[in-house]
């Protein structure tokens, strides 16, 4: 459950509904033409496309958990480009960089849509149809998404599909509270003053050995200040 609403729900799903929105709100569903790139740009594009490389490399040696973890890297520098670039402020005071920002962005999910259909072929399919393309699933070549910027024009975004809503668990399913885990194991909880009355030691078990005729028992010798045999 912590692994969806991270890396699914929040890195990439929201990563996706967040870009695809802006597409919506400020530019009417069109990709837009991008003007002159900066440094941040040009970092973002550089990363995209060499992911590329280090995916088939993974991929041969059958490193799949590193090609899904060289992925995640790309995917956590789109959410930092965005809160670094800002688009929201972009769009009351400067629209040729808002759509170079938009741009970019678009062209590094194109790619990243693309090396996730191995693993989640379902919400990637969705992900390209969302941006656009028109192709996708096992039409969409890995050469097609390659050329940065220059592959077929886009089809107008139209929707913005959820791709993984968070998962809440219930108290029950997350195997209930203390004072319920206890009573269902056939134990009393203690109170807080009851607690404080114990005497807690930390010892070092230097010797343990099996007890003769008993399956369960262990004879060991543990140093807590001094030697004492349990």
């Amino acid at each position: 459950v912590a692994r969806i609403n991270a890396d699914l729900a929040n890195d990439l799903g929201n990563l996706v509904s967040r870009s695809l929105t802006m597409i919506r709100k400020y530019f009417k569903g069109d990709v837009p033409e991008p003007a002159e790139s900066t440094g941040d740009d040009d970092d973002l594009k550089e990363s995209s496309l060499a992911l590329i490389d280090k995916y088939h490399g993974f991929m041969k040696e059958l490193g799949f958990h590193k090609s899904l973890m060289a992925i995640w890297e790309v995917i956590g520098k789109v959410n930092k480009y965005i809160d670094s670039m800002a688009p929201w402020e972009l769009a009351k005071k400067d629209r040729d960089r808002l759509a170079t920002v938009i741009f970019h962005i678009v062209e590094s999910l194109k790619i990243i849509s693309a090396l996730l259909w191995p693993f989640i072929p379902g919400s990637a399919e969705k992900m390209q149809k969302a941006l656009g393309l028109t192709r996708w699933g096992k039409d969409l070549k890995m050469t097609d998404v390659s050329r940065w910027g220059t592959g077929e024009k886009l089809n107008r975004v139209k929707e913005v599909p959820k791709l993984f809503p968070r998962v809440e668990m219930s108290t029950e399913e997350k195997g209930g509270t203390m004072e319920d885990r206890g009573m269902e194991e056939g134990k009393e909880l203690i109170s807080f003053q009851e607690f404080q009355r114990l005497d807690l030691r930390i010892g070092t078990v230097k010797a343990a050995e099996a007890i003769k005729g008993s399956k369960k028992l262990i004879k060991m010798t543990v140093d807590i200040g001094e030697e004492r045999t349990v």
